[in-house]
């Protein structure tokens, strides 16, 4: 039936540690349960907080999923591709890439400041369409923290491109040559990223604490005070 991994603890002391595909060091029984539910052979039947109960897949799928013809590596690359394209919205694309793709799947952009070829999914032309110049948002804007690797700010590069924004996740820079900080995320106020704020979860009180704050260059965000305090309430609740 299913097992969690902490209720084998004589089989995993049993065949001790390994290295990690992060070049981490793992135990074993860990390392080869993750291996067999990548591979389809074991599912998860429960769940405690982050831990895992394992199970044989044969025991938590119907059978019509279990007999469903595997798609082959091309198909499986393709829809992979697919879904990390949806994420990122505006990408550069590879040869191999187009390989994977239907011919009128992307279109292509041109970005002013930029001689290198973007593309969009072509269903994504008709929402690009409504926010050009010509055609200004009318709704307010709101202010969002982004995550590290937030999809919008995952490919630095790009962030520089559009937003001319520089954002380095600290967290594995030694403390002496941090520029901002050790969390620190971005602020996305409507469609520009105008800031920088290192909140800190006080776990005892649940208070949240602003270790740093930082605007853009140019920005004034001193009547941001409002909008801040509600995603500050917001970062409270999803941490605790």
């Amino acid at each position: 039936g299913p097992l969690f991994l902490r209720d084998a603890k004589a089989l995993g002391e049993a065949h001790g540690h390994t290295i990690s595909g992060w070049g981490t060091k793992t135990r074993l029984l860990s390392f080869v349960a993750d291996k067999l539910f990548w591979q389809g052979r074991l599912g998860i039947a429960k769940r405690d907080g982050f831990l895992r109960a394992f199970d044989r897949i044969e025991r938590l799928l119907p059978e019509e999923i279990l007999n469903t013809p595997s798609v082959s590596d091309a198909e499986a690359d393709a829809y992979l591709l697919r879904k990390r394209l949806r994420a990122r919205r505006l990408f550069r694309l590879r040869p191999a890439d187009k390989a994977l793709l239907g011919e009128n799947e992307t279109t292509p952009i041109q970005i002013e400041t930029d001689k290198r070829p973007w593309h969009i999914l072509t269903e994504d032309l008709p929402q690009l369409i409504t926010r050009l110049p010509n055609n200004p948002v009318t709704q307010s804007p709101t202010l969002h923290f982004l995550a590290p690797l937030d999809p919008l700010v995952y490919d630095r590069d790009r962030t520089r491109l559009l937003w001319d924004f520089d954002y380095t996740w600290e967290v594995y820079v030694p403390q002496e040559k941090r520029k901002w900080g050790y969390y620190v995320l971005p602020i996305l106020w409507g469609d520009r990223l105008v800031g920088r704020i290192e909140p800190r979860l006080e776990k005892r009180s649940g208070a949240v604490n602003v270790v740093s704050l930082h605007w853009e260059p140019g920005f004034d965000g001193s009547g941001l005070g409002d909008a801040l305090k509600s995603r500050l309430a917001d970062f409270a609740s999803l941490a605790c």
